[in-house]
């Protein structure tokens, strides 16, 4: 797989997901850079048996500033 890098800038946010369906609480928990073989993730607060949501970043959010 071959990705160019084009800034600094996240490609994908993750979140914490507690819940399933409308009553599902999403907290953003970190993020996703895109390398040119793959992808590098910064995560925080990690406790075990949690599910996780990456999803691509939207042109409306603002720049996550990892922690």
């Amino acid at each position: 797989m071959t990705t160019e890098i084009k800034n600094n800038q996240p490609s994908h946010f993750v979140y914490r997901v507690d819940g399933q369906g409308q009553n599902a609480k999403w907290t953003k928990v970190g993020a996703v850079w895109p390398t040119r073989t793959g992808y590098t993730q910064i995560l925080n607060g990690l406790e075990k048996d949690l599910r996780f949501v990456i999803q691509e970043v939207q042109q409306d959010e603002p720049d996550y500033k990892a922690e």
